[in-house]
């Protein structure tokens, strides 16, 4: 049977059975590409979210840090200066507790070498901070700024480096997209 013989109304029948077959096809590909779309947006916002968020926290627990430490060089009265050394200890405490909990959550390759770079670097650089910090409660005010000048400053730019590297390339199962580009550290 030939279409050009077919009455008007069987082809008009059969029009409207392709194009809802096509609806159908459109409707079920949408609906799969949608339910990927679910999958994604559900892995950023419980598992990529969650590990940068905790990097945030770290980062965050490191400029108090650092603020703290600068504080005690440029303070005089020893009360004063004992509550920014506690301040330096809570947040040192709160990182302790986030790198805990980062830790199993990163499954990369990449990850796990980064977080091994934070641990090399994260040693070094609370012995630096612990130096700057004796040297100024003992009214060693000029060596102790260059303790942070030349030896914490550099760690901690390694530090953030690491953290901004966790945060953004790739260790979070980017599937190969480009991170955001964050400003280097330190400045």
């Amino acid at each position: 049977m030939n279409f050009v013989n077919m009455k008007v109304g069987v082809r008009l029948g059969l029009g409207f059975v392709v194009v809802i077959l096509a609806g159908l096809a459109v409707a079920i590909f949408g609906s799969l590409q949608l339910a990927e779309v679910n999958t994604e947006v559900t892995n950023l916002v419980d598992d990529r979210m969650v590990k940068v968020e905790l990097a945030n926290q770290i980062k965050e627990n490191l400029n108090v840090t650092a603020r703290a430490v600068r504080n005690i060089a440029l303070l005089n009265n020893v009360d004063a200066m004992q509550a920014e050394k506690q301040r330096i200890d809570e947040a040192r405490a709160s990182n302790a507790e986030l790198l805990k909990k980062l830790d199993p959550m990163i499954q990369s390759d990449k990850g796990r070498v980064i977080l091994k770079d934070i641990a090399e670097v994260r040693g070094p650089y609370g012995a630096a901070t612990d130096k700057a910090v004796a040297l100024s409660l003992a009214n060693k005010d000029e060596e102790a700024r260059d303790v942070l000048i030349k030896e914490n400053r550099p760690l901690q730019a390694a530090y953030f480096k690491s953290l901004n590297e966790l945060r953004c390339a790739g260790c979070f199962d980017c599937h190969g997209r480009k991170p955001f580009h964050h400003p280097p550290a330190g400045r």
